[in-house]
């Protein structure tokens, strides 16, 4: 997670699509667990709440289409749309 704080050398698309992943897994955590409770997790070091996220997280990325520019550009929009 600290290589995120650190992205401000690389170009606005690469920040984009390494920043896209990690809001993918805390809106899947969001699902999985309760809603804003992944961070918790993490600070509690609660094992089994983080391995479930993981988990399911990992498949639900195994099993979903290569992502595209389009994909990105949503993503994007999405964002500065705040």
């Amino acid at each position: 997670m600290w290589k995120i704080v650190s992205l401000a050398h690389l170009a606005e698309s690469t920040q984009i699509a390494k920043l896209r992943y990690v809001e993918d897994l805390y809106q899947h955590a969001d699902e999985v667990l309760e809603k804003n409770s992944f961070d918790d997790a993490l600070a509690d070091l609660d094992e089994e709440a983080i391995a479930t996220a993981l988990e399911s997280w990992f498949v639900s990325i195994r099993n979903q289409a290569q992502v595209t520019r389009a994909d990105e550009r949503e993503f994007k929009y999405e964002v500065q749309r705040g």
